[in-house]
Parts: structure tokens; C-alpha cells; sequence
């Protein structure tokens, strides 16, 4: 929801409950206790005399920076998952004395 509401076309516009319906598929119900809760943290306001809303300046550098942070955790676990498959079977010969190379190695 956070990149939904982050769109361009919102930031001139602003956006509507149906406009979230439409993007995300959730009832009116969720997206009602969703902009409810970002309200409430004040990340976006209500523009006056309408059903409206909009970004505030903290809303906009809290979504852009929650997503830096998940993009550079997901590079991390990428990064930690290659290097573990990479470095796994070095690691299980040098570090387990019954592996069976390791243990013909020891005997010869």
C-alpha cells in the first residue's frame, strides 16, 4: 500500500479510498483502517471538504527510506545465502573429521 500511495499521480491529485480499491484489490473496509492508521502516524492528511488525501512531507521520506531498507535487506540475504552455498562444502570438510575425504586424507 505504501508504494500505492506513493505514485505520482497521487501527488498532484491526491487519492481516494476507490482509487486503492482499484490499485490493491482490498475491500473498502481495509483500505478505510489502513489510511486510518497513517493518519494517526501522520503520514498522510485529509484535504478539506473532500474524501481526498495526501502525503505529508515525513509520509513521502518515511515510505522512500522503509523501502531502501527492505531493498538493501533483501540484498543482504541474497548476498548471505550465496556465500553460504558457496563456502558450505569447504566449510563441512575442513570443520567435520568424519567426513569420509577428510578422514581417508588423515589416514594417508
Amino acid at each position: 500500500m505504501l508504494l500505492a500511495i506513493l505514485r505520482g499521480e497521487f501527488n498532484i491529485n491526491g487519492f481516494r479510498n476507490k482509487n486503492l480499491q482499484k490499485l490493491l484489490g482490498f475491500n473498502g473496509g481495509k483500505i478505510s483502517r489502513l489510511i486510518k492508521r497513517l493518519r494517526v502516524h501522520g503520514l498522510i492528511k485529509k484535504a478539506t471538504d473532500s474524501y481526498k488525501y495526501y502525503l505529508t512531507k515525513i509520509g513521502k521520506e518515511t515510505i522512500i527510506m522503509a523501502q531502501k531498507i527492505k531493498d538493501w535487506c533483501w540484498f543482504q540475504h541474497i548476498a548471505i545465502e550465496y556465500y553460504a552455498k558457496k563456502y558450505i562444502n569447504l566449510k563441512d570438510k575442513v570443520l567435520n573429521p568424519l567426513s569420509s575425504q577428510v578422514h581417508a586424507h588423515c589416514l594417508d
